[in-house]
């Protein structure tokens, strides 16, 4: 059998074809593989005497950035402001100075404490609790600890947070943080030695660490499974947290 597409064509027989059809998953993804490559072959080869012309392009666009970088002209972050010149009677909750600004800048919120309270802790939003499913790696419980640190410094309502050496290294599965008039955190690691069963997590976060490649299907099932545990263990506590947060609110009203 032949078989042809785009610019290049193979050879089956009727046996390497049944043997094909027939290969195990691991078989199969080198043959994709081997294809793939192909196909990306045939595109390089109809564009060869573009390459240079690519490149060119490539290293000119870096150029251009690293240039306007160095002359202060822009800014890593710089964003269009879509709100620039709109009106108080078309963005009333937005604020004034924010209308009046052509450009904005955004920094990544792990820059700060690697977990994006502060945006839901604008007053307008009325944020009475918080779930935070901690990923990071490390030190499971700093995001919290830091988003506390950083509230205090910006005057912004959070509980105090105060945990124990051992949390660091040996975290349960699920912890609450209260106050006065302050919403409720609950922060959950996704490495406990609850889910994982083991008081020494280092393996398990030294296998799943940020700087690595792409994860395989057996590690991202095993990830959301541990993930689904600390929901699942705690549907209890989430619960009733849940329900006196809400008869909190009623109250108040």
């Amino acid at each position: 059998m032949v078989v042809k597409e785009g610019s290049f064509k193979f050879v089956l027989s009727f046996t390497e074809k049944t043997a094909f059809w027939r290969t195990e998953l691991v078989s199969s993804k080198q043959e994709l593989a081997h294809y793939t490559c192909q196909v990306c072959e045939s595109i390089f080869d109809r564009f060869d005497d573009l390459k240079e012309e690519i490149w060119r392009a490539i290293v000119k666009f870096i150029l251009t950035i690293v240039e306007l970088v160095l002359k202060g002209i822009w800014i890593w972050g710089t964003q269009y402001n879509f709100l620039h010149n709109a009106t108080h009677d078309t963005a009333p909750d937005v604020a004034p100075q924010i209308l009046t600004e052509q450009i904005r800048h955004f920094k990544d919120v792990g820059l700060l404490v690697n977990s994006p309270y502060f945006c839901v802790l604008r007053p307008e939003r009325q944020i009475d609790l918080i779930i935070s499913l901690d990923f990071s790696g490390g030190n499971p419980m700093e995001t919290v600890v830091e988003a506390h640190k950083k509230c205090e410094e910006m005057k912004i309502p959070l509980p105090t947070v105060v945990v124990s050496p051992e949390a660091k290294k040996t975290p349960k599965d699920f912890y609450v943080f209260k106050g006065v008039n302050t919403p409720t955190v609950i922060h959950m690691p996704l490495f406990n030695i609850v889910n994982c069963k083991v008081e020494d997590l280092s393996k398990l976060r030294e296998k799943y660490k940020t700087f690595q490649g792409a994860y395989s299907p057996e590690m991202i099932t095993e990830l959301m499974e541990l993930a689904g545990q600390n929901i699942t263990n705690n549907r209890e506590h989430l619960l009733r947290e849940i329900e006196m947060v809400s008869k909190r609110t009623t109250h108040q009203n």
